[in-house]
């Protein structure tokens, strides 16, 4: 199975554990890193839409995990998954992480954590942002 781990700038100290626990489990990897200008360039280059919406990339199926035909995404965080209201959440189905992104109930890095991993779970991916299941 091809797994996207998505490091941050944040957590980027952990990205070669995660990478080698990763690949002991038998995954291919191929890992992302931010670099945003340099993403819409590459998007450009190939012929695919560079889309912004309140000021962050709209990444579509064709361009992070679905396009590359992998089964699953994990977002490496320095933080240990999603919360809300205080807790730790274990999942969130993509269309409540959604609605709650829009009504505000996030703000911050993990908004475009969870827009992407809601995305990728609603295109047939595992999506986990630390120990949180984006489930579709």
């Amino acid at each position: 199975m091809t797994v996207v781990l998505k490091v941050g700038g944040a957590s980027a100290g952990g990205a070669a554990a995660a990478v080698a626990e990763l690949r002991e489990q038998g995954n291919g990897v191929c890992v992302v890193h931010g670099a945003g200008p340099q993403i819409s360039d590459e998007m450009a280059r190939r012929g695919l839409k560079v889309r912004f919406v309140g000021g962050r990339r709209v990444t579509t199926p064709e361009a992070l995990a679905v396009g590359l035909g992998a089964a699953r995404i994990v977002f490496l965080t320095d933080v240990p998954g999603v919360f809300f209201e205080g807790r730790l959440l274990h999942s969130i189905p993509a269309a409540d992480a959604v609605e709650m992104v829009g009504a505000g109930s996030f703000d911050g890095g993990i908004v475009p954590k969870l827009l992407a991993a809601a995305g990728a779970a609603r295109n047939g991916l595992q999506a986990d942002i630390g120990l949180t299941a984006v489930i579709a």
